[in-house]
Formats: C-alpha cells, structure tokens, sequence
C-alpha cells in the first residue's frame, strides 16, 4: 500500500514540473516580447528621430548594460545607452540618448523595479528634473550641468550617475573621450596597488612611481569602488587624481592637494593609500587636522575641522585637543550655519558646548553628554563630528559622515505582515515628554503601519494622548511624501504640540526613508515666532502666537517680547474668538491685559497674574498660551496644552469602596464663595460617588448649602452624560447661583472624563434668569439676577425686563448687602433706581444714567450687573 501511495506522489510531481516546464514554455515568449516592446518604446522615446536600432555589443569595462545604435534610412544618426545604477529605493535604469554630435536627444528613467518616494525620489522622472538633459551636449554631471531635486539627493545623484555613463560610453565609442575619466593605463615600472578602506567598503588604489620616487598618475577604484555616488565618487575625476602627478611622499591635504568636500573619509581613504604605496606613512591621517607647534591660548596642540549636515544645512564644528587628545576647546557653526533659532542653534550655547570641555574618546549622549531637547538632528550631526575629530586625531576610524542619518531605518530582508519592507523610528519631544513614532513603509515608501508611544509617553488623557488612537493613525495609512494637517490629515484638536511633533516625526520617517532632508525637528515649532529687524512701537523683537482652545471654541494669543524676552504686548482673539461675554471675554479688557506686561519667565496665577473670576477655562487657556510663547522664545518646555485641564482627573488602579475608577475634582463659584465638587465615576462614566464642600464653603444656611444634603446629592447617583435641571435633576429652591454652580461643577467632571468639552463656566450662565409664564405686576416677563462684588461685600441685584429687554423692575441688596450708609447705599434709594426704568441696551454713566457721588465702586458694581442682566 505505502509503494502505491509513493508511486502515486511520485506521478503527481512528475506532471507537475511537466505542467510548470509547459507553463514556462507558453508564457515565456509572450513575457520576452513584451520587455522587448518596453525596452524598444523606451529607445523610441529617447531618439524619435531613429527609424531602427540595431544592438551593439558593449565594450569590456563600459559601465552600460546595452548599447544600440540608431539608424535612419540604414545610416547611424546616434547611440541608445541603458545603465542602471542604485538609487534610494532600488535599481534605477536610465536609457539615454545622443546623436552623432554629441548632444543628448532624450532620457528615460525608471525601469521595472523603480521603487524611489512617491513625491521625493519619484521627481526624478518628471519633466524639470529630465529637461535639464536634453539639447545638452556635455557630460550630465549632478551640480554641474545638472540639478537635483530638492530633498531627493541620493535619487537625483543616482539617475545623473546613470546618464552619465551613458554619456561617457558614447564618447568612447565616437573617440571623443576616455571613459570615466580614467587616463591610459600607467606607463611606470613600478607600479603599487594599495586597498583602501572607504566610506562604503574596500576600493584599490594603483600608483605608477618614476624612479626618482615621483607620482607618474594613480588610478582609483578599478574593482568593488561602492563610494557614495555624487560625493566619495568625485575621486574618480581625473582633476582630483591629477593633483598627485609629480608629488612625492609622504604627502597630505592642504599641502598641494585637496581633499574632496563632504567625502572626508574616501579622501582620507586614497591619500593613506597613495602615502602607502610610496612606502611612507601619513604624518595626519587628514587634512581637516592642524598641528600646532606650540599649544595655543586653550592648551591645544590640534586643531580638527569637521564639516556635517545638520537639520537645515552644513555645520562646521572645530575641535581644539590637548596633547592627550582631551578637547579643550569648541567652536560650533560655519559660514553656512542655518539651526532654527531656540532649538538647533542651542548648539552653539555657552551650556551646550562647555559640557565636552575636559572630554575624550568616543562620546554617547546621555552618558558623557546632554543633546539639545527637541533638536535631534542638529545634536547628533554636532556629536557625530566631535568624535569624528576625537577618533581622526587618535588615528581612529572618521565617522563625521554620520551613519546614524538612517540608524533609525531598519530595512527588512521579506516584507513584514503590513507589507513594510523598511521600519523608520523618530524619537521627538512633545508637550509632556518624549515621542517614539515607529512608520512601517514598502517598497514605494508607503505608510503601512504606525506606532507612536514609546516608554516615556506621557502626553495628556483626552489631549496629545490621542494620536495612540486608531482615528488619528489610521489616516497616515497609504500615505507618501511629505504630510501636512488640513490637507493631507488632520491634527487632534486642543493638541497642537503633540500633534505637531507625531507629524514631524512621520514626516521625517518619510524623508529619512527617502534620503531626503531629514525634518523631525518641526520648524513649526517655533514658526509661530516672528524675529523683527527692527524694534516694533512697543519695543517687541519677537513677535509669538499661540492658538489655544479656550470656553466656547478657538483663542489666538499674540505676545510682544524685547531683547530680553520680557512681555511689552499682548493681544488676545483671533477671527474665532467667541469667550462669554463678561466672564471670558474679559481676557481682552485692558485689566487682564496690562499685569502681563514687564513679566517673563513662567506666570502663575495668584502669584504673578490674576486669573478672570468665573471664568477657569479661558483664563487657564490664555495663561497657558502666554507662558508657552515664553517658553518658546527662551528655549524651554513648550506648555500651551493646558495640563490643568484634565490635571484634576484621579484614575484608580483599583474601584474604590463605591465602585468609581475616576475621580474628578473641579472647583467653581457658588453665591458666597468657592465650592469643591469631587465626582467619583465607574468605568462607563456614570456617577457612583459626589462630595459637595471644601475648606472655603460658605454657601448660606437653608439656601445654598443644601447642596450638601443627601437628598440632594443622592440624585445624581447613576446619572451619566450631561445633565439638565427639570429634566434629570432638581436645583435647590431659592439657590439658583449655587445650584447652577454644582451642577456646572459636575457636568465639568463627566465631559473632562469623555474626552468632552469641559464645562466648569456653566453653560447656565443665564440660569439665573427666570422666564415668566405671563408678564407679572411691572410687565417683566424676564427675571435675571446677578450677584456681584461691591465696596463692602456681596451686592445681589434683580432686573425685571419686559418682552423686548427694557427694565421694568429694578431691585438692589441682597442678604449679605453692607455698602456705607450716606455713600454706596444709596443705590437702594428710589431716585437711583428708577433711572434705569425704561431703559436697555448696554448703559454708560454720564450718558443714559448717574452714578452715586463718593461711591465709584458701589455704582460700578451695580451698573456691571445690570448691563450684564441686559446682555443675557
């Protein structure tokens, strides 16, 4: 049974490799036709003037794939050169086209397995990239001929790599040139082969010495050369290795020779080979090191220059060590310096630089040394040359072209179970702490997978803690090039920083994958700050504006700072401005306004600055907006997400004794004073405990303090969502000031908990109006009453107003009501009140009424509460 069964697998396989061989057979034709259709409407498309191709083969050591030759009428009117080079995503054919007298015809780049950034590297193939080849009759060389796209070099140098190939191959064939650059072959006897160690590998060098010991030429990189294309391969150029010829040993940069910019270690790579081959050795490893013959001011005896690419551009970083190559000396920046003020440029801070002072070896940040907070890329580019110029000193390994440019990139050998063939990983600041955002991309650098926590993730609940949900990252998905909020995704409301930096780092990932400019230091961090040449009216150099989301919606904070970052403006709006009006509106009085100017540094409210009574949200917003343009300008934390919004939010490990995982705490002005609302919630946000009271409860006897009572408070017990009195609850009859407060109170806690708006300034800002069923004796079919503060006390004032808001009724006092006899209490005498009947609108003293003589106060309490019962 087991030899039929075996007999049986044995037939099986047999037909199906004769099914798959026939398979193969059938489909391979029509597979290779349609190549050749590809390949040939590719040499079309590079020499419309060609009738035919006729295939060449290509010439050993041409650095083409094929050549063919174009025909019209049977003459060779041109040539067609592939050759495909790597670019940032994989292989990149260029076929490239150019007629008998040498100018280029067309140029067509991509290939079947073109994988460059859609939006970056994909550019290469449009038409202001591709343009710039045709009609030229010159070698295509990248800064030269040639520019490249913005934010896409490697892509850009690779295809103009490629071309240029092409170009060299058909000044061979037409004996116009060398290929490569390379001269004939070395004409002396003695002729040394070195292998040089490089930035990307092992390269050789052969030198040709005449036998007075002289450079007769070297050839470079003949076998395995990998060096970066556009930088370590400028080697290559004959005018590099020309500057040899006729020198003798031992020889070094700076003395004759030059090195190749921004390819310092393949530079260093042929001189210590060239000085091998002689038989001498290098006496400084590179150029960028000078020896001093005596120690200079700061002890040094070398002096290391090392120039690297920071976020917005080159950085020169010049190093001064001792004779035990500890670094007594640091200069941070270059002609071409760009960092973004109060975070990159923090490198060139006194606090930043002094901590190498007395450093040697190869340094680590976070063990030797601090980076600058919220400016990644700027401080590694910095370290990174520090032990650069450490290591070149010591004879070590250079590694100022930083590797770590894409240490942060994993690229994966299959793709992973979202398809991500690379796993980028940004590390930003947020409001409350480090960011780690992990973006999974494929082969066409496509958003496929996020991330974003890390183990210090620490950004508020409700707030920045919200682009962890699968809303906000669930947008990036199947996204490429470079993101911005309103267009291509949209920002988490109330969390400007957290979603600001989560986005940069996403977008750097895509960059950094790219091998584009790497942006997770967000520029927009600090592009709410405008540098003024010239002093303004106020004397403000900074100009800082913070959006903050205040009671009813948007708030747009303006600070003014001087040279010093003290606050000499503040304006306070913005076209969505839309506070209560005589409770968070008053942020725009010039009250609230002016105790901010001459302050700096971080303000708290009761110590530096007064908060808007009545009005918690908005004061604590705009608090926040001020302190973080403070903040921004002076290099700190950035604060504008106002942790105290939800900083009053207990979350219990365990359910308490009533069963509540939440405790919320809000605190909120009742008719005597200040009143603590403590509200404990189960797991589904319904109300399982509430606490009504405090230290400075002092709401009245039989009035207000029943709010206290269990009859009162037992209501609310498995109560959610927000609720209404007369519908879900019943106020305190006769307290409806401290009613509407605790309820406010307790609407507060249920929204802060459901990631709500919070409430704390009562929506029942007009419950203490009371609409009247039938116009009572005055004809007042409005009751408002408004308690406010006067000279002596608590001033309760009553207005009754008629169907088209015009006072009918006006009465002034209160149970607490203490204004002097003779003075502030005569806004209780007829002759006063009765100037009122009949009035409405917003009322102004001098104008429509007069206030008591003697009693400012007194009358400007009184006319504020009647204006205010007239708003409502």
């Amino acid at each position: 049974m087991k030899k039929h069964a075996w007999l049986i697998l044995c037939l099986i396989t047999v037909a199906a490799g004769l099914a798959l061989s026939l398979t193969n057979m059938v489909t391979a034709g029509p597979i290779a036709e349609q190549k050749l259709k590809a390949e040939n409407a590719a040499r079309v498309a590079v020499f419309a003037d060609a009738d035919g191709f006729t295939q060449m083969d290509v010439i050993q050591g041409g650095k083409v794939d094929s050549v063919y030759a174009a025909t019209q009428n049977g003459e060779t009117i041109g040539y067609v050169m592939q050759a495909t080079v790597n670019g940032y995503g994989g292989p990149i054919e260029v076929v490239l086209g150019v007629d008998n007298a040498g100018v280029i015809t067309g140029i067509s780049i991509g290939g079947s397995d073109f994988a460059e950034t859609a939006g970056l590297g994909t550019r290469v193939r449009e038409p202001e990239f591709t343009e710039q080849f045709i009609g030229l009759a010159a070698d295509p060389k990248l800064g030269d001929t040639i520019d490249g796209i913005s934010g896409a070099t490697i892509s850009s140098s690779a295809a103009a790599s490629a071309a240029s190939r092409g170009y060299q191959y058909w000044q061979e064939l037409a004996g116009v040139a060398v290929p490569v650059e390379q001269e004939a072959p070395l004409a002396a006897e003695n002729i040394q082969t070195v292998t040089a160690k490089g930035y990307a590998g092992d390269f050789d060098v052969s030198v040709g010495i005449l036998a007075d010991g002289t450079i007769e030429g070297i050839r470079i990189g003949e076998t395995s050369f990998q060096e970066t294309e556009g930088l370590g391969t400028r080697v290559l150029k004959k005018s590099f290795r020309d500057q040899f010829i006729g020198k003798q040993g031992p020889l070094a940069y700076g003395e004759g020779i030059d090195a190749v910019s921004g390819a310092t270690i393949t530079s260093n790579a042929v001189l210590d080979a060239v000085n091998e081959a002689l038989g001498v050795t290098s006496e400084a490893p590179t150029a960028n090191v000078q020896l001093l013959d005596t120690p200079d001011a700061d002890g040094a005896v070398k002096i290391v220059t090392e120039t690297v690419r920071g976020f917005a551009g080159e950085i020169v970083v010049t190093v001064g060590l001792d004779a035990a190559n500890t670094i007594v000396s640091l200069s941070i920046g270059g002609p071409n310096f760009k960092e973004t003020e109060y975070y990159g440029a923090e490198v060139q801070t006194n606090a930043y630089r002094d901590q190498f002072i007395g450093k040697s070896g190869q340094l680590v940040y976070g063990e030797d040394v601090d980076a600058i907070t919220g400016a990644t890329i700027t401080s590694d580019a910095v370290l990174g040359a520090i032990n650069a110029a450490l290591a070149t000193a010591d004879g070590g390994a250079v590694t100022a072209e930083p590797e770590a440019e894409t240490a942060n990139v994993q690229l994966l050998d299959t793709p992973d179970a979202d398809g991500a063939v690379k796993i980028v990983k940004e590390t930003v600041r947020g409001f409350a702490g480090e960011i780690v955002v992990t973006v999974g991309l494929d082969a066409a650098n496509t958003i496929v997978s996020l991330s974003i926590g890390g183990p210090n993730f620490k950004e508020t609940e409700y707030y920045g803690a919200e682009v962890q949900t699968n809303a906000y990252r669930n947008q990036f998905i199947g996204k490429s090039g470079q993101l911005a909020y309103g267009e291509d995704v949209d920002a988490i409301t109330g969390a400007t920083i957290t979603s600001d930096a989560v986005l940069g780092a996403i977008n750097a990932a895509l960059a950094t994958a790219d091998g584009g400019a790497v942006a997770a230091e967000s520029e927009a961090e600090t592009a709410n700050v405008q540098l003024l040449d010239t002093p303004d009216a106020d004397g403000a150099v900074k100009i800082v504006t913070e959006t903050v989301r205040g009671f009813a919606g948007e708030i747009v904070v303006t600070v003014g700072l001087d040279a010093a970052n003290t606050i000499v403006s503040l304006s306070i709006g913005g076209p969505n401005f839309k506070e209560t009006e005589y409770y968070g509106a008053e942020v725009q009085t010039n009250a609230y306004r002016s105790q901010f100017i001459g302050k700096s540094g971080q303000l708290a409210y009761g110590e530096d600055v007064d908060a808007i009574t009545s009005a918690t949200i908005t004061s604590d917003a705009v608090l926040g907006a001020i302190n973080a343009a403070l903040a921004a300008v002076d290099g700190g934390a950035v604060a504008a997400e106002p942790e105290a919004e939800t900083a009053n939010v207990q979350l219990l490990d365990t359910p308490d004794a009533d069963g509540a995982v939440k405790i919320v705490t809000e605190t909120v002005r009742g008719f005597a004073g200040e009143i603590v609302v403590t509200v404990g919630l189960d797991a589904a946000n319904t109300i399982v405990s509430l606490s009504i009271g405090g230290p400075n409860f002092k709401e009245t006897e039989y009035y207000g303090a029943e709010v206290q009572t269990n009859a009162y408070r037992s209501q609310f017990i498995g109560k959610s969502g927000q609720l209404a009195y007369g519908e879900d609850v019943d106020a305190i009859t006769g307290a409806t000031i401290t009613s509407d407060a605790v309820l406010g109170a307790i609407n507060a806690a249920l929204a802060a908990t459901d990631g709500g708006a919070v409430a704390v300034e009562p929506e029942a800002e007009t419950a203490n109006v009371q609409l009247l069923d039938t116009p009572d004796a005055d004809g007042a079919v409005k009751i408002v009453t408004e308690t406010v503060r006067g000279f002596a006390g608590e001033i309760v004032v009553t207005v009754g107003l008629d169907a088209t808001s015009t006072i009918v009724s006006l009465s002034i006092g209160g149970p607490n009501f203490k204004e002097t006899e003779y003075y502030g209490a005569e806004v209780q005498t007829n002759a006063y009140r009765d100037q009122f009947i009949g009035k409405s609108g917003q009322l102004v003293y001098g104008e429509d009424v007069d206030a008591i003589t003697g009693a400012t106060i007194t009358s400007d309490a009184v006319l504020g509460a009647i204006n205010a019962a007239l708003a409502k």
